[in-house]
């Protein structure tokens, strides 16, 4: 196979927004929309590690970059970290790399997990990889994490690799264990632009690492409260003897029909 095209979607997220990157980790809901990048990524003359990266949705001549190159900040530098990532597992010769997006940039619906995952699905059809869905995230993350420095969580990268249309993902971004439920066939996921750019588009790596640090003295009191919560809700729910599903009382308190209360 000489040229390969995949896309991946944006995503937003319902519930546990900044969770995924916080020191603890912890659920989120994100669902993908109906935004795409798509990615096709073809053999080209030349030595391996050689790539012509080039875009539609940017004003500017074809990228030549090289895999054993530093990031230059520049948005091409996205595209190079899936390629040294992938090319860690597979052999890639020369390559040319062209980008086509309806996904906002900068307006915090992940275009750059979009970006990152396509990438590695082209590749993986171009070179017939048998990468998991999970791995195919693992690696767009490693690009943006380590090699584009952007010190981000999981829930982008798998909300766009694994997601499905109309579902919410469940993602515990600590164990990385998820389930997809239905979204209602009733709701509708509104996006509106309020004018602010994304953190990520803008922010330096120290203000990313500025907000982990301030997040901790929360986290502890937080999870110091959420203990000792749980342990009321539990001895109220041994006393009012109303397990769900049949559970009995003594099994868990997350199966107490009280953690509807």
């Amino acid at each position: 196979m000489n040229a390969f095209t995949a896309k991946a979607p944006a995503r937003a997220n319902i519930i546990g927004e900044h969770t995924d990157y916080a020191p603890n980790g912890g659920h989120v809901l994100p669902t993908p929309l109906p935004f795409y990048t798509t990615v096709t990524a073809a053999k080209a003359t030349g030595a391996p590690g050689r790539v012509t990266i080039s875009s539609e949705d940017f004003d500017e001549p074809p990228c030549e970059r090289m895999l054993t190159e530093s990031r230059r900040g520049h948005w091409s530098d996205y595209v190079v970290g899936c390629l040294r990532v992938a090319s860690n597992k597979v052999d890639l010769p020369a390559l040319t790399v062209t980008i086509e997006s309806d996904v906002p940039i900068g307006c915090g619906i992940s275009s750059s997990a979009a970006l990152c995952v396509a990438v590695v699905r082209a590749v993986k059809g171009l070179v017939g990889a048998n990468w998991s869905d999970e791995q195919v995230a693992l690696m767009a993350y490693e690009a943006e994490h380590d090699f584009v420095g952007v010190p981000c969580g999981k829930m982008d990268q798998f909300a766009s690799s694994i997601g499905r249309p109309g579902q919410a993902l469940l993602l515990d971004t600590k164990t990385l264990a998820y389930r997809h439920y239905p979204l209602p066939d009733d709701v509708a996921i509104m996006l509106v632009e309020s004018g602010t750019i994304s953190p990520k588009a803008t922010v330096t790596q120290n203000a990313w690492s500025g907000w982990r640090n301030a997040s901790r003295p929360a986290i502890a009191l937080v999870s110091e409260r959420c203990a000792s919560s749980a342990t009321a809700i539990w001895d109220a729910c041994r006393r009012c003897g109303r397990p769900s599903r049949g559970a009995p009382v003594t099994s868990s308190p997350r199966t107490c029909a009280c953690l509807s209360l």
